[in-house]
C-alpha cells in the first residue's frame, strides 16, 4: 500500500473510530452514512485518483475506474449512502 493510499485509509479509520482499516468494511449503515459525511469534507486533492478508486473498490466491492478523483469521491459518497453496499 502506498503512503498516500495508506494515509486516506488510516485517516478515515481514525476519524470514524475504528481500530483497523479492515473494520471499515463492516460498518453499520448509519456508520457508512457518517463515513460518507467525513469523506465529503476531505478535499479531493488530498488523495490521487488511484487512492480514491482504491478506497471506492475496498469499501463497495465494485471496481473503481473513474476518470477523475472528484468523480471517484462523488461515486464513493453516493455508494456509501445506499442500502445495498458492502
Amino acid at each position: 500500500m502506498t503512503k498516500e493510499k495508506r494515509d486516506i485509509f488510516e485517516r478515515l479509520t481514525t476519524e470514524i473510530g475504528c481500530r483497523e482499516i479492515s473494520d471499515l468494511k463492516f460498518l453499520t449503515w448509519g456508520d457508512r452514512m457518517l463515513l460518507a459525511g467525513l469523506i465529503f469534507h476531505i478535499p479531493v486533492h488530498d488523495a490521487s485518483l488511484a487512492a480514491w478508486d482504491d478506497l471506492f473498490t475496498y469499501l463497495t466491492g465494485r471496481q473503481g475506474k473513474h476518470l477523475t478523483a472528484a468523480a471517484a469521491k462523488r461515486a464513493l459518497i453516493n455508494a456509501l449512502n445506499l442500502y445495498d453496499t458492502v
